[in-house]
C-alpha cells in the first residue's frame, strides 16, 4: 500500500488472502462521503482474477441504499456503457483502466501491469474423451504456452487409451479416480454427460485441484447451488471452479453485449448478481 494525505495506491500480485482483500475492501470504502477515500486506484498483473476481489467488495453493497452513492454510480456507469468502455462491476463498484489517481467515489481505477515471470505449468487431466473433445477441447490444451494435457479417462479402456494415442497423450484411465489423485495433475477438465459433472468435481476439490466443467455446469439449480458451496468450503486448498464460458457468479459479456438480453435469452432464475466485461 502506498499512502498519501488524501488517496492511496494498492499493489496487488494475485497471492493475496480473503483476509487481506476484505482489509482492502475496507480501504477502498472508508471514509467516503468525507472527502476522501483510502485507495483509489490499484495496480494488478495482467491475466489477474478479479473476482475474489470483487466478492471481497460484497460486504458494502449496503452503499446502493445511499441515494448520492447511487446516483454516482448509475451516472458513472451511464458514461462508462455510452463511449464503450470497458468495466467490470458487481452493481456496487465499477473497476475501470485509467490512469488517473483519482477516481468517483464509486469507481476503483485499475492498471495492469506486466510481470516478468513465467506461470505454473498447467498439466490437464480429462475425464470424458467424446466427441466434444476431439477438436474443440483436447486438442486446445497442447496449443497455449504453459498447459499440456498429459492424461485422459473414460471407462472404455479401449476407447481411453485409441483416443491417447491418436492425440499424442502421454497417459489414459479407465478410472477417474486413478486420474484425479495422479501427483503430475494439477488441473482437471470434466467433459462427461452433465448428470456426472457434480460427482467428479467433488472428488476433484476434495483433491485440492483446480476443476474446468464443461457447460452445462450441472443438470438443475440445486445441484449448481451444491457445488459452489463445495468450492467454497475447498477454497482454503486453492480450489477453483470455472464453467465453460462463465464464471460463478459473474457473467462474462462479449464487447457490445447488453445484460438484459442475455439475461433473458439464458432464462436466469432471478436478477443477475453482476456481470463482468474483459480488457
Amino acid at each position: 500500500m502506498i499512502r498519501t494525505n488524501k488517496t492511496s495506491v494498492a499493489v496487488l500480485d494475485g497471492t493475496e488472502t480473503p483476509e487481506e482483500l476484505s482489509l482492502l475492501a475496507d480501504d477502498v470504502y472508508t471514509y467516503f462521503g468525507l472527502g476522501c477515500r483510502n485507495v483509489t486506484k490499484i495496480y494488478v498483473p495482467k491475466g489477474y482474477d478479479f473476482i475474489p476481489l470483487i466478492e471481497a467488495f460484497k460486504k458494502y453493497d449496503y452503499f446502493g441504499d445511499q441515494t448520492k452513492y447511487k446516483n454516482n454510480y448509475d451516472y458513472n456507469l451511464a458514461l462508462f456503457l455510452m463511449n464503450n468502455h470497458f468495466y467490470m462491476s458487481n452493481e456496487g463498484i465499477v473497476l475501470v483502466e485509467n490512469d488517473n489517481i483519482f477516481s468517483a467515489v464509486s469507481v476503483l481505477h485499475l492498471i495492469l501491469r506486466k510481470i516478468n515471470y513465467r506461470m505454473q505449468q498447467i498439466n490437464w487431466g480429462m475425464i470424458g474423451c467424446g466427441d466434444v473433445t476431439e477438436l474443440k477441447s483436447g486438442p486446445a490444451f497442447n496449443k497455449v504456452p504453459d498447459s499440456k494435457l498429459v492424461a485422459v479417462m473414460r471407462r472404455d479402456a479401449v476407447k481411453a487409451a485409441d483416443y491417447a494415442v491418436r492425440h499424442s497423450v502421454p497417459k489414459w484411465y479407465s478410472n477417474a479416480n486413478d486420474l484425479i489423485n495422479d501427483p503430475e495433475i494439477n488441473a482437471i477438465y470434466i467433459a462427461t454427460p452433465p448428470a456426472f459433472h457434480l460427482k467428479y468435481a467433488e472428488a476433484i476439490l476434495k483433491a485440492g485441484k483446480f476443476v474446468y466443467v464443461e457447460k452445462p455446469m450441472t443438470v438443475d439449480l440445486a445441484s449448481a447451488k451444491k457445488l459452489q458451496k463445495l468450492v467454497d468450503k475447498y477454497a482454503a486448498k486453492r480450489a477453483a471452479l470455472k464453467a465453460a464460458g462463465d464464471n460463478v457468479g459473474l457473467q462474462k459479456l462479449p464487447l457490445n453485449s447488453n445484460p438484459i438480453r442475455l439475461h433473458n435469452r439464458c432464462k436466469i432464475t432471478g436478477r443477475p448478481k453482476g456481470y463482468m466485461r474483459q480488457f
